[in-house]
């Protein structure tokens, strides 16, 4: 994930917000888990899912408080959130979808805002009501 954080700063791949751009991430580091490691997802999720619990358990903290420089544990439990939120884009597009909607986010070198991508992906709301302390 970290890996991927980097190519996509570097790529100018990025949101308006740090979680949109957590959450790009995760989704950049969800194609290569696919495409190098496939059908291992379900074990990856898993364990992103086994340090959330141990750091706080679902809605232990606000989206809002998000950023790059958490202390580890912290940095674990939200990663742990994003996977969890790149999952609704990767559902809705697939492997190929989504690897053309990055690609494409990637050519124009825009900034994602947060509004833009809840309309893409309504489903975001419902990640984001069962995921995060109010």
């Amino acid at each position: 994930v970290e890996v991927a954080r980097d190519f996509a700063a570097t790529a100018g791949l990025r949101g308006d917000q740090p979680w949109v751009s957590g959450l790009l991430a995760q989704l950049v580091a969800r194609v290569a888990f696919e495409r190098l490691e496939p059908g291992r997802m379900p074990e990856i999720a898993a364990l992103f899912d086994a340090c959330a619990a141990a750091h706080g358990g679902p809605r232990a903290f606000r989206l809002e408080d998000y950023r790059d420089d958490l202390p580890l544990e912290r940095g674990l439990w939200y990663e742990a959130q994003l996977l969890r939120g790149a999952d609704v884009v990767w559902v809705k597009e697939g492997e190929r979808g989504a690897t053309r909607w990055l690609r494409n986010r990637l050519e124009r070198r825009e900034t994602l805002t947060a509004a833009e991508l809840e309309r893409l992906y309504p489903g975001l709301a419902d990640w984001r009501a069962a995921s995060f302390a109010p």
